[in-house]
């Protein structure tokens, strides 16, 4: 057997409902979001994880708390796995460009925005890390969209334009990647 990676994003918050940028704001899981993880843990129920890797953000640690009720599987919280800080667009309630914020080529650095290069290297170092050195388990990394895009692109790659995969991992969402 070898490592078995998997990543799931946390459950809904308020600003999640409101589509306001949340980045590294700690924001709680609101009711939706509480229930979305009561029922991924029927789905979480039915794998043998040896390990949880989880962002220390509330929203994340929660979800992983819920999911984990009926096996209390290790947690380890790292800011690896934190979801990018946005800067001066968290809370906000508006359209952003996407596809230039999360372009690696462009690595937009205004508003207080974490550059997608530092997002990259610190997320890109935990799965280097995880993969050099956590063998024969199964590892749940319970995380954020945005950084689900970083965790794309380390095994998908990058587009040949500098942009990241899209953010389609759903509140509550398993993936596998290994």
């Amino acid at each position: 057997m070898s490592l078995e990676l998997y990543i799931m994003r946390h459950g809904e918050t308020d600003w999640n409902h409101l589509n306001k940028i949340q980045g590294q704001k700690d924001i709680e899981l609101n009711k939706t979001g509480i229930a979305q993880a009561e029922k991924a843990r029927e789905e979480f129920n039915k794998y043998e994880f040896d390990l949880i890797i989880c962002s220390p953000l509330k929203r994340a640690r929660q979800t992983a708390e819920i999911i984990n009720k009926d096996k209390n599987i290790e947690i380890i919280y790292d800011k690896a796995i934190i979801e990018r800080g946005l800067g001066d667009f968290e809370g906000i309630d508006t359209e952003v460009d996407e596809e230039k914020l999360y372009n690696y080529k462009l690595n937009i650095k205004t508003n207080n925005i974490e550059p997608i290069l530092e997002v990259c290297n610190r997320v890109y170092k935990l799965l280097n890390y995880i993969k050099e050195n956590i063998n024969n388990k199964k590892v749940l990394l319970v995380t954020h969209g945005g950084t689900s895009r970083v965790i794309s692109s380390y095994f998908y790659g990058i587009n040949d334009d500098g942009t990241l995969p899209p953010e389609d991992l759903k509140n509550c969402e398993f993936r596998k990647y290994l």
